[in-house]
């Protein structure tokens, strides 16, 4: 959907309306990245999630979930579009002083078309064991540099001095 003076994409949280008292409950927020990926794992009994609506988050987004809580679960797509995306939101999320864990679903899966074939229990189990942030971005780094050269070494190692500087 387009911006328009009454729907702003990056002032909305789809489904924070239903799931804040649950992301109180918890002291938690699931990060997905669209409508379907909070629908299906939220008709399955997983209901502290939030949806972007689409990649990009926002500081607007991100003070809106600091306000119910400062710990996030980002459960973006598992492909490629996927990791890029969450990790640009990486170091937003990090410079609002938020702690950050990464759950990581099977390669070719979303939130949606994971509950639909495996159900919400394993679903909370991909939750209950997420990745941190550090070890997240090093290990996409690594996978997407060769670290046989010293180029790619500095390379990787740069990427995440900008992360840890914050």
């Amino acid at each position: 959907s387009p911006e328009t003076p009454i729907y702003s994409k990056s002032k909305t949280l789809f489904g924070l309306n239903f799931t804040k008292k649950y992301i109180n409950e918890k002291d938690a927020a699931v990060i997905v990245e669209g409508y379907m990926d909070l629908i299906a794992p939220y008709q399955s009994g997983v209901n502290n999630l939030i949806a972007s609506c689409g990649t990009a988050l926002t500081t607007d987004h991100i003070r809106l979930i600091r306000r119910h809580s400062r710990n996030v679960i980002m459960v973006y797509d598992s492909d490629k579009a996927g990791e890029m995306a969450t990790l640009r939101n990486l170091d937003i999320l990090l410079a609002e002083d938020m702690n950050i864990k990464i759950a990581e679903l099977p390669k070719g899966y979303d939130p949606d078309s994971f509950v639909r074939k495996n159900g919400g229990a394993a679903f909370e189990k991909i939750l209950a064991n997420p990745t941190g942030l550090f070890d997240y971005k090093l290990n996409r780094l690594i996978s997407y540099h060769k670290i046989d050269t010293i180029e790619s070494k500095v390379k990787i190692a740069d990427e995440m001095l900008v992360t840890i500087s914050k």
